[in-house]
């Protein structure tokens, strides 16, 4: 079971498009847009240095931050969740996120969007995002030699 404690769609400025924080761990909204500046910069530092966008951190024996990044619009997920969870299922989980919340909004400018609340519509779609990862997970089991028959 994936405990999630915060997750954040963040355009390229730092502005957060999204936020939603399962548990209570962070101070004040002054502290998740100084998260959302700092998950900004560090992505960004990545991608000048390496070349690629950054997909996973562990920050202590708990706590783990899993990214998805689309390069098209530069939006960034971050999803901080437990560090049991592991690397590919945490960014799997933020992949999805990302791609539901583009599929919602792919109409839309979010570089024109204002307002705190311009997506909060997107609330409504994390569940099923997310239960919906389930199937992405059965195919990609599916497509590794020898697990179908075990599946039977």
């Amino acid at each position: 079971e994936m405990l999630l404690s915060l997750m954040i769609l963040l355009a390229s400025s730092g502005r957060t498009l999204f936020l939603r924080e399962w548990i209570k761990k962070w101070q004040s909204d002054k502290s998740t847009r100084m998260y959302a500046g700092l998950l900004t910069t560090v992505h960004k530092k990545a991608m000048l240095s390496t070349g690629m966008p950054l997909t996973y951190l562990e920050f202590n024996s708990e706590v783990a931050l899993s990214f998805a990044f689309d390069n098209g619009t530069e939006i960034l997920c971050a999803l901080f969740h437990d560090k049991s969870d592991g690397p590919e299922f945490g960014r799997l989980i933020a992949k999805q996120i990302l791609a539901s919340f583009m599929d919602e909004y792919e109409k839309s400018d979010q570089k024109a969007t204002t307002g705190d609340n311009a997506f909060y519509s997107f609330e409504s779609k994390i569940i099923d995002t997310i239960e919906g990862s389930t199937s992405k997970i059965l195919s990609m089991l599916r497509a590794v030699r020898g697990v179908q028959s075990l599946m039977l």
